[in-house]
């Protein structure tokens, strides 16, 4: 929005959403649906990029088979806004 000097409401005429959604967006109070995220990428020129990487790259400290399913490495990397939270972007 800052590049293009657009205001909400016209980068969600843009996206083809509300105001409120590209609020909610903005505040990362959204449904992080694979489809969503890459159709509001594609809206705005940038193309998703995707990458698998094995967990022991990520975490190299966890031991994948010890872990239970409320802890385990792969619900913790599922949640990106917390990483992106904690960064202070």
């Amino acid at each position: 929005m800052k590049d293009n000097k657009l205001t909400q409401n016209q980068f969600a005429e843009q996206l083809g959403v509300s105001k409120g959604y590209v609020s909610q967006v903005m505040k990362g109070e959204f449904n992080y649906t694979l489809k969503k995220l890459i159709e509001l990428s594609l809206a705005v020129g940038k193309a998703p990029v995707i990458v698998f990487k094995p967990l022991i790259e990520i975490m190299p400290t966890k031991n994948v088979e010890d872990s239970s399913p409320e802890i385990s490495p792969i619900n913790q990397v599922a949640d990106p806004i917390e990483n992106y939270k904690s960064t202070g972007k």
